[in-house]
């Protein structure tokens, strides 16, 4: 006997965006200079309509992030280090790679971010939930978070758990963030991809 099918209709999420949602809520971090929102940390969400065909809009959250959000205009590397860092030591890896991109006197500074952005967009959490895994979702759902949290055109970086505890699979994980954009790059000296300019 056949075995029914109960797996949502993915592939109707890829073929109509409007099938789907996102967004970000963001707050004021106490890591930077409050007072100018320098520092936002937000919790993203992103939702499809599952009874579209019905005429239903209730929503299902199919996938959930944490981002932040640092102003890097006006201000040295060495400061959004310290933001980074004051944060906490999840961000190390993107903070010591942030150093070495924004150094006006390093030889390895990416004036596309410098020059280019005002913003820098750390993706530090990323995860759709068990029931719509491995049905070829993933990247869609991850630039519907970050463009929901007004990362297009801006620096984003990724800090993926590359870690091979709990089960992960770093050369999977790597595949699957540089695959995000076409611009994605890996650094093997913090671990950590990003772009320079988000599309």
């Amino acid at each position: 006997m056949k075995k029914e099918d109960n797996s949502p209709p993915i592939l109707e999420i890829l073929d109509d965006d409007y099938l789907s949602s996102a967004e970000t809520i963001f707050t004021i971090s106490d890591c930077s200079e409050p007072a100018y929102g320098c520092f936002l940390e937000g919790k993203s969400t992103a939702s499809w309509y599952p009874n579209s065909e019905k005429d239903e809009c209730d929503t299902e959250v199919i996938a959930e992030a944490k981002v932040a959000s640092i102003l890097h205009q006006g201000y040295s590397n060495k400061a959004i280090y310290e933001w980074l860092d004051n944060h906490s030591s999840d961000f190390s890896s993107a903070g010591e790679l942030l150093l070495d991109l924004l150094d006006w006197e390093g030889e390895n500074l990416d004036e596309e971010i410098r020059c280019s952005t005002t913003r820098i967009i750390i993706l530090e959490k990323f995860e759709v939930k068990a029931k719509y895994r491995n049905k070829g979702i993933g990247k869609f759902l991850a630039r519907k978070i970050l463009h929901s949290a007004a990362a297009k055109g801006e620096c984003v970086v990724v800090q993926p758990d590359l870690g091979t505890e709990n089960g992960n699979e770093p050369e999977r994980l790597k595949k699957f963030w540089l695959g995000l954009d076409k611009g994605m790059k890996y650094s093997a000296q913090f671990n950590t991809i990003y772009t320079s300019i988000f599309d």
